[in-house]
């Protein structure tokens, strides 16, 4: 009679333990990546925005008559000291 484990068993046991090991692993690493680097790009978001973006949105609320031209000399000049320090 032919028995499977005869073709089948011949130390090839811990080579089973060593590729789920080498998949859990590859797994890990494969998740690592991808939220590292959803980190490492999230992190180059400023919260504050830089002075020129402030400045041109100030610019386009002042020709869109959303502010006045008071306010727009006022906001300007605290942009200013904001991002001088």
């Amino acid at each position: 009679m032919h028995n499977w484990n005869d073709h089948y068993d011949h130390g090839f046991r811990g080579g089973h333990i060593l590729m789920m090991l080498a998949m859990v692993i590859l797994v890990a690493l494969f998740v690592w990546a991808i939220l590292s680097r959803n980190r490492h790009s999230s992190s180059h978001v400023s919260a504050i925005p830089s002075a020129q973006s402030a400045q041109n949105i100030l610019n386009e609320r002042l020709a869109k008559g959303e502010i006045s031209e008071d306010e727009f000399r006022s906001r300007s000049e605290a942009l200013k000291a904001v991002h001088a320090k």
